[in-house]
């Protein structure tokens, strides 16, 4: 299982999932980039909303990925907090990448907001 955290507490944020046949290029654009090994234990891998309510069939098959998550606007989103469904999207938006690849160890490609720099702290303490 993956676990993606957004900057904006409740509502919608800009978001994508691509699937590549190797490994895309690097977008220095994007504030936040990290890459984690994933296995699919299922041929229904899904993405779902922390709620939820909704969520989308990634069509990945029982192999290895790589996953890079990149994100823009983390503290913008953060310090929005909440974001009804009648508000224009907040500058927070989110990439997720797959491409087959053998397993290696999660890498922080960059890191520049505070709300990243938490989440990541959090995820890599030995009681997260």
């Amino acid at each position: 299982m993956l676990l993606l955290l957004t900057g904006l507490h409740v509502g919608g944020v800009g978001f994508a999932a691509e699937l590549h046949d190797s490994r895309p290029a690097l977008d220095e654009t994007w504030e936040e980039i990290v890459e984690v090994p994933f296995r699919p234990v299922s041929e229904e891998t899904q993405l779902r909303q922390w709620n939820g309510k909704n969520w989308w069939e990634l069509g990945l098959e029982m192999r290895d990925y790589r996953v890079r998550h990149s994100a823009t606007g983390m503290d913008a989103g953060r310090s929005k907090s909440v974001r009804e469904a009648d508000e224009p999207q907040t500058a927070d938006r989110y990439l997720l990448q797959f491409w087959p690849a053998p397993p290696e160890p999660a890498r922080l490609l960059k890191q520049t907001s505070s709300t990243a720099a938490s989440w990541h702290d959090f995820a890599t303490s030995p009681a997260g």
